[in-house]
């Protein structure tokens, strides 16, 4: 061993990749960042193996240690495209054959390489060039050698083109983090591709120095920007229109996200997003609990230039879709008007009726089922008259799905036997439009007897929302059916459930990838609408209908034995033979597998594994007649536009 300046800097830089790897794994709830502990310990190996490998004068010891690098080398390209996968939010792509067609490559490397004296695809010979300060070894590169840079440019460009994607898509205060995310990453591929081009036998290769770089910025970007924050889902100008603040905090007790209310309320910027909430929020220590498993509600009041205000917080675990807490979102709504008005209703009732009547909430006093006092913000909540919404029973007004609920809440309410809480409901105005309300109510004396003091907010805006940011995580947006979340939800479910037996159809469109490539992906994006409006035809209302992503579909059929499983399969493959007869489309072909699992024993996502293989075999059974199908319908809408172009030239 020699050891020199450029080994000791390599030593350095394999330890700070090991570290990388070490905090990162540390951080495993974020998105990514499994993966992003991987290629750091990858680049660490390299990195070693290449301190020592520049340190060794012995052919034999180089071998040894490209050994070793090799190890890290090869799953490089791997890792950075998982993690650009997943940290940009698109793991939903990852299938099985996905993930298996990423890591084909590394592995064929990583075993050609270790037999590489049998066959020469790796290298074709090998010596020590003696020409500069120290031997290097010097090697002919066999044709694997490039198929292998090959696929770690495709990883380089590819998920620079995530990470860029991302950025345009980002707020403002996300983009830092994903701007030291890609230069981190360019440099070190910048290097790769200068020792592709280099022409002469003796120099070093660069990318292992150039992670000193990256490592350096992504430690610098963690403790700074918090890389591996709770990133945001789907921020809209919904949300930073909102009048209620919203502040998000993630599981690790550091700020990542607010709108505007919520920076105006506590005194924070937007510098505070990626900072520990205990530091920033000191004077808000309410906020600071790190504990929760479940919605919760505070009053509290704070000095702000001198005023005093009151406000209200909501506290909102925040799950995902495993249901591990990842933070939680607080709700802060300024009610010092309300707390006004409700001091001012125990000392005087004349007093309570101006100050009620210029409130910017709805008011109103319910007693016998019926309206008795309404403010003129009510009157506008229910686009009704005063005598209209006085003189029939507030139930009336009540969405009947939530009736029941309200007029039971309202019996124990006037009984004394639940305390003061907010619920959500939906009325109906006199205009015949539905609105989603919260109302917080409590027992009050109305002309010497029982009656409830509501406080009524519209808060449809926030619940259209909710709903919008639930429909988007459980479907597809293609088609309109379940996702894959959904399914995989479902199978859970199912699998202790009292529905057995369960029989699961799995469904693949034939010859999608060929429509695609040949009249483009729009003509394919029409053929799987047509096959989810066939397969929707063919299916009962309990029947539950998922894409789970490109050309494959799956059904799951509760309480179906495995005969009534067949029959819904004929009675699919006599849908779309409906639909070629009938249609002036391209043809549909579906290939089918049915697996039923008969009781709780059976694991339902092994049923689906047998029911995908069945649909494989059904699939090459028919592989020849598809084709032949498919190549006429091609044919004849090729001849088709080729007919509509001769009319226009």
């Amino acid at each position: 061993m020699a050891f020199n300046v450029y080994a000791f800097t390599l030593f350095c830089t394999a330890f700070i990749g090991l570290l990388l790897a070490l905090f990162a794994w540390k951080l495993g709830k974020a998105p990514g960042v499994n993966f992003f502990a991987l290629l750091s310990l990858a680049a660490a190996i390299y990195s070693l193996g290449y301190a020592f490998e520049i340190s060794t004068t012995s052919l034999q010891e180089v071998l040894f240690w490209l050994r070793l690098q090799y190890l890290g080398i090869s799953f490089i390209p791997a890792f950075l495209i998982l993690f650009a996968i997943h940290y940009s939010g698109r793991s939903r792509w990852l299938s099985p054959p996905v993930m298996a067609a990423i890591y084909l490559i590394p592995v064929i490397t990583l075993v050609l390489f270790y037999t590489n004296g049998s066959h020469q695809l790796i290298y074709q010979s090998v010596r020590m060039n003696t020409e500069g300060p120290f031997p290097v070894i010097y090697f002919e590169a066999g044709p694997w050698y490039w198929v292998h840079n090959f696929y770690m440019g495709f990883a380089v460009i590819f998920s620079n083109f995530l990470f860029l994607m991302m950025w345009l898509r980002s707020g403002q205060m996300y983009r830092r983090q994903v701007a030291v995310i890609m230069a981190g990453s360019l440099v070190p591929w910048g290097s790769f591709f200068i020792n592709l081009m280099r022409q002469n036998n003796w120099s070093l290769d660069a990318v292992p120095f150039a992670f000193t770089f990256s490592g350096i910025l992504f430690f610098w970007g963690l403790f700074r920007y918090q890389l591996f924050t709770l990133a945001p889902v789907a921020r809209t100008t919904l949300f930073e229109k909102m009048t209620d603040g919203v502040l998000v905090i993630d599981w690790n007790n550091k700020i990542a996200d607010s709108n505007g209310p919520a920076r105006k309320y506590l005194g924070i910027t937007n510098e505070a997003v990626g900072k520990s909430a205990e530091n920033v929020l000191q004077l808000w220590p309410e906020i600071l609990e790190k504990e929760l498993t479940q919605k919760k509600q505070i009053e509290l009041k704070r000095s702000i230039n001198g005023i005093l205000f009151w406000f209200e917080l909501e506290f909102l675990p925040l799950s995902d879709h495993r249901g591990t807490t990842i933070g939680k979102m607080v709700v802060i709504r300024e009610i010092t008007e309300r707390k006004k008005t409700e001091k001012d209703l125990q000392a005087s009732e004349e007093r309570y009726r101006v100050l009620v009547e210029n409130a910017n909430e709805a008011i109103v006093v319910n007693q016998d089922l019926r309206h008795k006092f309404v403010n003129p913000m009510a009157l506008k909540l229910f686009e009704c008259s005063e005598d209209k919404l006085t003189s029939v029973s507030f139930l009336e007004f009540v969405h009947p799905e939530d009736r029941e609920m309200v007029k039971e809440r309202y019996t124990k309410r006037i009984k004394g036997e639940i305390p003061r809480e907010k619920y959500t409901l939906r009325i109906v105005t006199c205009s015949g439009v539905t609105k989603w309300v919260e109302v917080s109510a409590v027992l009050i004396e109305w002309k010497d007897k029982p009656a409830t003091l509501s406080m009524i907010s519209d808060i449809t805006d926030r619940k259209k929302y909710e709903e919008q940011l639930t429909y988007l995580s459980l479907h597809d947006q293609l088609t309109g059916l379940y996702n894959r979340t959904y399914f995989e939800e479902e199978l859970h479910r199912l699998g202790i459930s009292r529905e057995y037996p369960i029989t699961i159809i799995a469904a693949d469109v034939d010859g999608l990838k060929l429509i695609n490539d040949t009249l483009g992906h729009e003509k394919g994006d029409e053929l799987l609408k047509a096959c989810a409006e066939v397969l929707k035809k063919s299916l009962r209302q309990s029947d539950i209908l998922v894409r789970l992503g490109g050309d494959e579909f799956v059904i799951v059929l509760p309480r179906t034995d495995r005969e009534k499983g067949k029959e819904i399969g004929e009675r699919i493959r006599t849908n779309v033979a409906l639909y070629n007869k009938n249609s002036t489309k391209l043809s549909l072909s579906i290939s089918i597998g049915i697996e039923t699992a008969d009781n709780k024993k059976e694991s339902l996502k092994e049923i689906y594994k047998k029911a995908d293989d069945f649909m494989y075999r059904d699939k090459m059974l028919n592989k020849s007649s598809t084709r032949r199908k498919m190549m006429e319908a091609l044919l004849a809408a090729q001849g088709e536009r080729d007919n509509i172009t001769q009319s226009h030239s």
